[in-house]
C-alpha cells in the first residue's frame, strides 16, 4: 500500500497494546445510593475522555465543547476511583464508595 502514490499516512497498528481498565461496582450499593449504571458509565468517560457538552460555531466550522477533568488528572487511573457520580437524589457520591478500579488481572 505504501508503494501506491495515492496512499498516505499508512500505519500498521495490529499487535499494539491496549490500556484495558476494569470497573468493579458493586450494584447492591449503587442501587441503595440511588446511582444508575448509566450514570456511572456517564462519569467514568467524563472523566477518562471527556463529554461533548455542546458546539461552537465560528464562521462555516462547528467546534466541540468538551467537558473534562484537567490533564494531571485524566493520565493517572487511580483518580478515576476519586471523581463524583451523581444520584438520583440530585447529590453526587465518590465512585470509590461503590466501585473498585484497576486492571483486568487486579480485580478478583
Amino acid at each position: 500500500m505504501r508503494a501506491n502514490p495515492a496512499m498516505r499516512g499508512v500505519n500498521d497498528n495490529w499487535n499494539e497494546s491496549v490500556k484495558v481498565l476494569r470497573l468493579e461496582v458493586d450494584q447492591d450499593k449503587a442501587r441503595a445510593l440511588g446511582v444508575s449504571s448509566q450514570a456511572i458509565a456517564q462519569a467514568s468517560r467524563t472523566i477518562l475522555s471527556g463529554t461533548n457538552i455542546g458546539q461552537y460555531r465560528e464562521g462555516d466550522k462547528l467546534i466541540d465543547i468538551v467537558l473534562r477533568q484537567p490533564l494531571e488528572e485524566r493520565n493517572a487511573i487511580t483518580d478515576l476511583a476519586s471523581g463524583y457520580v451523581p444520584t438520583t437524589t440530585g447529590r453526587s457520591i465518590p465512585l470509590a464508595q461503590i466501585a473498585r478500579v484497576g486492571s483486568p488481572g487486579s480485580l478478583a
